[in-house]
């Protein structure tokens, strides 16, 4: 890669695919078809379409060094650029909470919560510990850059409330019925199968889309309070003006 006048930058992107691959791999190291494959499903649950696509490249590149060719990744996960991500209304959002509520389920209740209150990722969600809701905050770890997730008072309670009706003392709060943590596809696949009940289309009942809520709020709360800034400000300096504005002293002068 050095050869090819690669960016240092990009070099360590490429270290770094390495390392996770070989990392992954179980003792011993042994690559063969299956196991690439596998570990291809391994970053799907975690990383987007793009992401996955990014890495097995870097892994392809590795096995056509090491003369492993027919261990290659061919198949590509489908990216769609193109596409429009429907717009979730916060009484959408609400009636998803309800059908869940209502259905006594209380995983996918929570789930929906913390992607719309909190804009946490699909893969994020197996750090979401017991551990970490006591703290209050989930801190994640993307492209190795430190990201704190808080979790707001509300939220934290039903979360323990959760585990301790289900027996979970330690570890990931989202499990399986064997007890192993949710994978990305299979909440992903969760989420949508409550919009019937809800009364919302199917294409809004999306992780994704409930994160573009979180972010759509938050930004429509800072441009409300910079404008009650600014109008705070501005009547502070109109009422200095009425005391010391420049025509006001020329006239007591």
């Amino acid at each position: 890669m050095e050869s090819r006048d690669r960016r240092k930058g990009t070099l360590d992107n490429y270290h770094r695919c390495l390392e996770d691959f070989l990392a992954w791999l179980p003792e011993g190291k042994e690559i063969f078809r299956e196991r690439v494959y596998a570990y291809q499903e391994h970053l799907a649950e975690r990383y987007t379409p793009g992401t996955v696509n990014m890495k097995m490249t870097t892994v392809n590149g590795l096995l056509d060094f090491l003369d492993l060719r027919e261990c290659q990744v061919a198949a590509k996960l489908q990216v769609d650029k193109d596409e429009v991500k429907p717009e979730l209304t916060r009484s959408e959002y609400l009636r998803m909470l309800a059908a869940a509520k209502a259905n006594r389920d209380g995983r996918l209740y929570l789930l929906i919560k913390l992607f719309a209150t909190t804009g946490i990722g699909v893969q994020e969600i197996v750090n979401v510990t017991v551990e970490a809701v006591q703290t209050g905050s989930v801190v994640t770890f993307p492209n190795r850059n430190r990201q704190e997730i808080c979790i707001p008072p509300c939220v934290q309670g039903e979360i323990l409330s959760y585990a301790k009706e289900n027996g979970i003392q330690s570890g990931p709060v989202f499990l399986t019925r064997q007890g192993t943590p949710l994978g990305r596809t299979s909440i992903s696949n969760m989420v949508p199968r409550i919009s019937k009940d809800a009364r919302v289309e199917e294409s809004k009942c999306t992780p994704r889309c409930l994160q573009k809520l979180y972010e759509d709020t938050q930004k429509n709360i800072r441009a409300n309070v910079a404008v009650m800034l600014q109008m705070t400000y501005d009547r502070m300096l109109e009422q200095e003006q009425v005391i010391y504005g420049w025509e006001d002293v020329q006239q007591r002068v």
